[in-house]
């Protein structure tokens, strides 16, 4: 396997369980968007990674993340043993027992960068279940497409950003 040091941005996906549901209920929803954060966190000095955008599904999720290809999938494997150790102290019901299948596709450029973000926020849109990208809760398109009003002192709107600052 070839691995990168210098950072790029990755589409990091599991592959959707087939028997299994990895997101039950609301309160398995929540846990799960709070692990990104934990992962993140727990990450953050042997292996940096920025979260760009992300999806949750009830049987597998996608994230966009910024690092090493390492750093990557070091993430995506810290988040499958949170999110089992979460498991197995929370669910009345078993953990998963397939197995997780998860990997880090690398972006090339910036269009391919624009079409996988949309790939993601368009989740729920294509499994067909109602939502618009934005309507969806476990997702970052919410905070991206949002218009919540007032911005707070100092903040400026995202399409005012130059791609610099916006990365």
């Amino acid at each position: 396997m070839k691995t990168s040091v210098s950072p790029h941005y990755y589409h990091c996906a599991t592959k959707g369980f087939d028997h299994c549901v990895l997101f039950a209920d609301t309160r398995e929803f929540i846990a799960g968007m709070n692990r990104i954060a934990l992962c993140t966190a727990k990450l953050k000095e042997s292996f940096p990674v920025i979260v760009v955008a992300f999806c949750l599904m009830d049987n597998h999720l996608h994230v966009i993340l910024y690092g090493s290809r390492e750093a990557c999938l070091k993430w995506m494997a810290l988040y499958h043993k949170l999110t089992m150790m979460w498991q197995r102290s929370h669910r009345e019901t078993a953990p998963i027992d397939e197995p997780w299948e998860y990997d880090a596709w690398q972006v090339y450029d910036e269009e391919d960068l624009k079409q996988k973000i949309a790939y993601v926020f368009r989740n729920p849109t294509v499994a067909r279940m109602g939502f618009t990208p934005q309507g969806y809760r476990w997702s970052s398109a919410r905070l991206v497409f949002s218009d919540y009003g007032v911005l707070p002192e100092g903040a400026r709107r995202i399409g005012s950003l130059s791609s610099y600052e916006f990365r």
